[in-house]
């Protein structure tokens, strides 16, 4: 749930952000990445340049401590597009 707000703050550019958490688990599993007209797709939307602090209520892992509770990150997901379905979706960011 922060994984690109922090990896966006360690100044990792956003090519290689989307290689390590999409692109790269998609080849490790054998699965497509094709995003053309007609295809189906999983999108993830996200904005670069929003800043945010991290709270415990955003934490969705079950280990409830983080080191990043507290700190401001930048770069959020803001939605998501599964099966034909937008999930998510805040442009309130």
């Amino acid at each position: 749930e922060a994984a690109f707000g922090i990896l966006n703050e360690l100044k990792i550019d956003v090519e290689n952000i989307l290689n390590c958490i999409c692109y790269n688990p998609r080849k490790v599993f054998g699965l497509e990445c094709i995003l053309e007209e007609g295809a189906e797709a999983d999108i993830t939307l996200f904005t670069e340049d929003f800043s945010y602090e991290f709270t415990s209520a955003m934490n969705q892992s079950k280990s409830k401590n983080s080191p990043y509770l507290g700190r401001t990150l930048k770069g959020k997901i803001i939605g998501t597009i599964l099966n034909k379905q937008m999930n998510e979706i805040n442009l309130h960011v």
